[in-house]
């Protein structure tokens, strides 16, 4: 009896194989997969066969790292140069670019920018790094062109680092939804308002300040519903937010200055905020259901009576001592309060020297409303135990307490932790004890 003998493709037989399948699906298809692909491989997949010697050119987004794609001048220049000319989408639907000065001119810079105006870029993502001074255009920062700002597609812009904000009096975005400028420098002042300004459908705006002048910005913006703004430059100006329709609300100053000054945000639903001290903030915020507080030089707000009555979910990050009060204050002024989180920031490496007055009567959220409480970072000291203990004996519709210890605790202090815990009286008979590492 004779045996036809058959064996396994090779792996080259095999690749091919793939490469044919893949190469059958659709031109729209196979797009929109190089798309996630770096663009310097999409160029690359020209060489596969006949049938991508011009795929390569119908990718609607183009993402390109002047670290990742070669350092010499030159290289990486032709690499965007051929994408750009060479791109055939009907409409360029995104151009990120990160860059540093080693690799890239700012006129080089400039030219790209203009291209992707006139393919109707729909998202711009430029982060310019390492650029500590433009010789060329004799100013701290890379300017773009003022095509740019008359752009009418696009509708989401991310500025990064060493780019210089140079409005022109006639600058109108009308489908920009998204904005984030992170670390830009602004030509003068009156250009971040001429920004805003000219963007009368925005939606998500996130800015980042580094500049010591003293200086009010003003956000009014009808249309926002997120703002997320950070005051990095160390105590110098003012933050005024006039946004009717914010829903979500991020702040961080460390300078302790007032910086935040509120007039109108009465639909703000979920917070997250870092302003020492934080608390003149909280009585803008009492439509809010989800909470997180930076802890630190606590001052109690003068209003006995604020209530956040839609408040669900409260996170209080604890980077100083006199945080007690504060989360005292706050579970009192929570009657509906369901998830408390307490986290002990990483940089705060001292042992928490909790000084609090316990409420004269238990909160309403511990005895009808809070079902989980977790601890971060968590090492055990009396004083975290004290607050522990509060909380597990006097929530009575507890269903879970997670406690993450802190990183490098030794087993016997682990196992110490635990018996602390366990040994505390319960005021909730059906509650879920986890313990977890950081």
């Amino acid at each position: 009896m004779s045996h036809r003998a058959t064996s396994m493709p090779t792996e080259s037989v095999a690749e091919n194989m793939t490469l044919d399948r893949i190469s059958a699906l659709p031109d729209e298809l196979l797009s929109q997969i190089l798309a996630l692909i770096p663009t310097k491989d999409v160029v690359g997949t020209m060489v596969l066969s006949k049938r991508w010697h011009s795929l390569w050119t119908m990718v609607p987004k183009l993402k390109f790292d002047s670290l990742k794609e070669g350092t010499l001048l030159g290289s990486f220049t032709e690499l965007v140069n051929r994408s750009l000319l060479s791109n055939k989408f009907p409409v360029l639907e995104s151009l990120c670019l990160r860059i540093d000065s080693g690799s890239v001119r700012s006129e080089d810079m400039r030219i790209w920018v203009r291209i992707a105006v006139e393919r109707r870029v729909r998202e711009l993502d430029i982060c310019a790094y390492d650029y500590e001074y433009d010789y060329e255009d004799g100013e701290d920062g890379i300017l773009l062109p003022s095509s740019l700002y008359t752009c009418e597609t696009l509708e989401r812009l991310i500025l990064r680092d060493y780019i210089l904000v140079d409005v022109p009096s006639r600058c109108c975005f009308r489908s920009l939804k998204t904005l984030h400028l992170m670390g830009v420098r602004f030509k003068d002042f009156e250009c971040f308002h001429g920004l805003l300004s000219s963007c009368p459908v925005l939606e998500d705006l996130t800015v980042e300040w580094y500049s010591d002048v003293y200086e009010i910005y003003a956000i009014e913006m009808p249309s926002l519903q997120r703002l997320s703004a950070r005051n990095m430059c160390g105590g110098y100006g003012g933050l005024v937010i006039d946004t009717p329709s914010l829903k979500y609300l991020h702040i961080v100053d460390y300078t302790g200055n007032d910086f935040v000054l509120v007039e109108n945000m009465p639909e703000v639903v979920e917070a997250k905020v870092t302003v020492i001290p934080p608390l003149k903030l909280l009585g803008s915020l009492i439509s809010v259901k989800r909470l997180s507080l930076a802890v630190q030089d606590v001052l109690l707000p003068s209003d006995d009576d604020m209530v956040f009555n839609q408040l669900v979910h409260l996170e209080l990050r604890i980077c100083g001592d006199d945080w007690g009060d504060l989360f005292a204050y706050m579970l009192e002024a929570s009657p509906n309060l369901r998830v408390l989180k307490l986290k002990n920031e990483r940089f705060f490496y001292m042992v928490p020297r909790i000084s609090w007055k316990r409420p004269v009567d238990v909160p309403p959220c511990l005895f009808s409303s809070l079902e989980t409480f977790q601890w971060k970072r968590y090492i055990g000291s009396e004083p975290e135990k004290e607050v522990a203990e509060y909380i597990l004996t006097n929530a009575t519709c507890l269903k879970m307490v997670s406690i993450c210890l802190k990183g490098n605790l030794a087993l016997e202090e682990k196992h110490r932790i635990q018996q602390d815990l366990a040994s505390m009286p319960w005021g909730s008979s059906s509650c879920e004890l986890i313990i977890l590492d950081d």
